[in-house]
C-alpha cells in the first residue's frame, strides 16, 4: 500500500502540474496496463476556525492550513474538500489516493493529520461540522520534511460513490485528537487533489464489414449476397481511454435458426482495427445471417454492439449460360459479315430464366468488363470491333453473390 500511495502522489504532482505521467510514476499494482488517470481538482474547498466557531471560510488559494497556529489570537481550523464524480459515473474506478504536497511547522514531530469521508454538508463550521463516516488509510509519504508527497488511500470508499452515482464525495482533513490544537502538530497542504485510475468501457465499434477476397462488402448499409464459405470479418474499434489493446468479439448467427451461432474472437489486440475469420464449414447455402462485433479491453469491459450486419449465402452458380442476340452482328462466321472495324454494334444479353442475375462478365477475349444488369436481369451493351474477320465474344452471368454461370460463347463475322 505505502508504494502504491507514493507513486500515485508523484502523479498528483505532475498532473496537477499539466505535465505527462512517465510510465513509471504509475502505481505498482497487479492491474493490466491501461485505463486513464485523472487528478480532481476539489469543485469546492472550505474550511472552519475555532477562533470564529460559527463561520464557515470559503478557501480561495491552492493552500490550506490543519491544525493550529496563534495570529492576533489562537485559530485551529479543519479543511473540508468536495469532489465533483459526475464525470465518472459508468467507469471502473481501479484506484483513488487523495494527494497533497504537506509543510510541517516542525519535521521532528511525528505525523497525526486524518483524512475523512464525511456527510455531505452546505456550509460545516466548527461548532456544526459534518458527520465524519470512514477514516481514510494513511497518510504515506515521500521525501523530505519540506515539501513532503503525502496520500491517504480512498479506492474502496471513492467506488462506491460511483458506482451509487452519487455526484459528489466529501473529504475533510483535520488533525488527530488533542493535536488539533497543539500549534507543533500543526501542516500545511498545497496542490491538493483526488487522484484516480479508471476504466471506462469500450464504445460501440463501427464500420462492420466482409471481406471476400480483396473486396470489402458493407453489410451494415445494405444486405449482401456472398458465396466465400469462410470470409473475413472487419470492423473499427475506439476506446475513450488512450492506447488500450482492444480484443474484438464477433457473434454470428442464422436469423432463421438462432440456435446455429458462433462466437469469434479476433485474431490479435489492436487499438483501433478488428479482424476474424468466419469459422470452416460454418456457413450453411441460401441462409441468412446476422453479424454483430463488441469490443473488450483489458479489464474485461464490454462495448456496446456494433449495428448489426446482414448477408445471405449463395454457394450455387446459376446453371444456365445466357441469351446473346444482335441485330448489328447477328451470330454466324461466314462472309461477308456485318458492320465492319470501327462500327459499334449492340448486343444483348439475358438470363435465360434464373432468376438472381446481377450482372454480365463479357469481352472479346483481349478485355473482359462486368456490367450491372437491368433490373429485368438482362443488359445490351455495345461493342466496337478492332478487327475484321471471325470474332468471339464470350459471356457469363453473374448472380447477386458474384457466381458466374457457365459461359455463352457468341461468333460473329465482323465485314471487311
Amino acid at each position: 500500500m505505502r508504494g502504491s500511495l507514493l507513486s500515485v502522489a508523484v502523479v498528483a504532482a505532475a498532473l496537477s502540474a499539466g505535465l505527462a505521467v512517465p510510465a513509471q510514476a504509475a502505481p505498482a499494482d497487479p492491474l493490466p496496463n491501461g485505463g486513464s488517470y485523472a487528478a480532481l481538482k476539489a469543485a469546492k474547498v472550505v474550511h472552519t476556525d475555532l477562533a470564529e466557531p460559527l463561520r464557515t471560510f470559503p478557501v480561495t488559494e491552492d493552500k490550506v492550513r490543519v491544525g493550529s497556529w496563534l495570529d492576533k489570537g489562537f485559530h485551529s481550523s479543519k479543511v473540508y474538500l468536495t469532489f465533483d464524480l459526475t464525470g465518472m459515473h459508468g467507469a471502473e474506478l481501479l484506484t483513488a489516493h487523495l494527494s497533497a504536497i504537506e509543510t510541517a511547522g516542525d519535521c521532528e514531530r511525528t505525523r497525526v493529520t486524518e483524512a475523512w469521508v464525511v456527510d455531505g454538508h452546505g456550509e460545516p463550521t466548527w461548532l456544526n461540522p459534518p458527520r465524519e463516516r470512514v477514516k481514510l488509510a494513511g497518510p504515506s509519504a515521500f521525501g523530505p520534511c519540506a515539501g513532503d508527497f503525502v496520500g491517504w488511500g480512498a479506492e474502496e470508499l471513492v467506488r462506491e460513490a460511483v458506482n451509487s452515482r452519487k455526484p459528489s464525495i466529501t473529504l475533510a482533513l483535520r488533525i488527530s485528537g488533542a493535536a488539533q490544537l497543539n500549534p507543533a502538530d500543526s501542516r500545511s497542504y498545497e496542490r491538493l487533489a483526488l487522484v484516480v485510475r479508471y476504466n471506462r468501457a469500450p464504445n460501440a465499434p463501427t464500420g462492420l464489414a466482409l471481406m471476400t477476397g480483396s473486396t470489402k462488402r458493407d453489410c451494415v448499409r445494405e444486405h449482401q449476397f456472398i458465396n466465400d464459405p469462410s470470409p473475413r470479418m472487419v470492423g473499427a474499434m475506439s476506446d475513450p481511454d488512450p492506447n488500450e489493446q482492444l480484443l474484438a468479439k464477433f457473434t454470428l448467427a442464422s436469423t432463421t435458426d438462432p440456435a446455429h451461432r458462433a462466437e469469434v474472437d479476433g485474431g490479435f489486440l489492436s487499438t483501433d482495427y478488428a479482424h476474424g475469420y468466419v469459422p470452416a464449414n460454418f456457413l450453411r447455402d441460401n441462409e441468412t445471417y446476422e453479424l454483430t462485433l463488441r469490443a473488450a479491453d483489458p479489464f474485461n469491459a464490454i462495448s456496446p454492439p456494433s449495428a448489426p450486419c446482414r448477408f445471405t449465402t449463395d454457394f450455387t452458380r446459376p446453371d444456365k449460360a445466357p441469351g446473346v442476340v444482335s441485330t448489328d452482328y447477328p451470330a454466324g462466321d461466314e462472309e461477308p459479315g456485318h458492320g465492319g472495324i470501327g462500327v459499334t454494334g449492340k448486343f444483348t444479353f439475358s438470363p435465360n430464366g434464373v432468376g438472381d442475375i446481377a450482372a454480365y462478365y463479357w469481352g472479346d477475349g483481349d478485355r473482359m468488363r462486368s456490367t450491372p444488369a437491368n433490373a429485368d436481369g438482362t443488359l445490351t451493351v455495345e461493342f466496337t470491333p478492332t478487327r475484321a474477320h471471325s470474332q468471339l465474344m464470350r459471356v457469363y452471368a453473374k448472380d447477386r453473390a458474384g457466381n458466374l454461370s457457365p459461359a455463352t460463347e457468341y461468333e460473329f463475322y465482323v465485314k471487311r
